[in-house]
């Protein structure tokens, strides 16, 4: 795949490891970006994109992106075009393996405004398919003031697990990791069953990579929920690398039955606790990522009172 690459006056490079260099060609991708898109950040990049797929930076004079090689498909993530020779480009190496379409992943309205009629000139079929039509953003002071009869519920968690120190948070690591591991698989016995066994093995290699990554980027904030030595919650939360003034909660999972080995109130504790350390990071808001379909985890967000929403989008490109 290089060697077309090359023809085609492309520079790829395999993306395994969060160096500094790879880290800021990822960062610069978004560098003009209006928005803090949930999974535009090096770190969704390099540990779930990476699950059963290879990973390269793509360069040339004429754009940069991410591009995914998994079962024998090509999908970009985002690109950063500086002129149309790109998707030009693109296309004959697409066409060099055998391949009739390929991808943009994760765009935003702001980069589909911008580029809708460079791709309509450039390929037979553009088919735009909205990927998240409601990432969910949180008022950060707001969810720590908790001022109004509307959060008495949360009022009344926090004091009940986290003032009364019920609730703790150890961080994870290589020596706790597995203890992570056996929450996910908990998780999805009992609260998990409607998604795909897949999502499970995908959260699964995503925490191991994470936890190998915080070594040397200790800006990524992995913990478990403790009600004594019973693990009642695990999360994965950080500062978004483009948007400073924003989080992300990456991952929560919560035990909330006692009859399940967990907690009433598990989860909302956990995310008071997130929401308080991300204010103490100097975090105003935060990107809990989408709504979604399923009743009870759109419920359980709206509660937060959203302040907003953001759309990403997918674009299927027919060469």
């Amino acid at each position: 795949m290089s060697s077309m690459a090359n023809r085609n006056d492309f520079l790829l490079t395999e993306l395994n490891q969060p160096s500094q260099e790879t880290v800021d060609f990822i960062s610069h991708l978004f560098a003009r970006e209006p928005d803090p898109i949930f999974e535009q950040n090096w770190i969704h990049i390099l540990s779930y994109l990476k699950f059963k797929s290879n990973i390269y930076s793509i360069y040339s004079p004429h754009g940069q992106s991410v591009l995914i090689f998994r079962d024998n498909k090509l999908h970009l993530f985002t690109a950063d075009i500086q002129n149309p020779t790109f998707f030009l480009n693109f296309k004959q190496f697409a066409s060099s393996l055998n391949l009739h379409s390929f991808d943009v992943l994760n765009i935003s309205q702001s980069w589909l405004d911008k580029n809708l009629m460079l791709l309509h000139k450039t390929f037979s079929l553009v088919s735009v398919l909205s990927r998240s039509k409601e990432e969910v953003i949180y008022d950060l002071d707001l969810l720590t003031s908790l001022p109004s009869q509307a959060f008495n519920h949360l009022r009344q968690t926090r004091n009940r697990l986290l003032t009364s120190n019920k609730v703790c948070f150890e961080k994870i690591n290589n020596s706790n990791l597995h203890v992570g591991f056996k929450l996910i698989e908990h998780w999805n016995s009992v609260q998990g069953y409607k998604y795909s066994k897949n999502k499970m093995d995908k959260e699964k290699f995503v925490l191991e990579k994470l936890v190998s990554f915080s070594y040397t980027h200790p800006e990524l904030n992995l913990l478990l929920g403790k009600v004594g030595s019973f693990t009642c919650s695990l999360s994965i939360f950080f500062l978004h690398p483009q948007f400073l003034q924003y989080g992300i909660i990456y991952m929560l999972k919560g035990i909330n039955r006692s009859e399940e080995g967990g907690i009433r109130g598990a989860s909302d504790a956990t995310y008071l606790h997130i929401f308080s350390q991300l204010k103490k990071l100097g975090a105003k808001f935060v990107n809990d990522g989408e709504l979604g379909s399923e009743f009870g985890t759109r419920q359980h967000k709206l509660r937060f009172h959203p302040v907003r929403y953001l759309q990403s989008f997918d674009v299927e490109l027919s060469i």
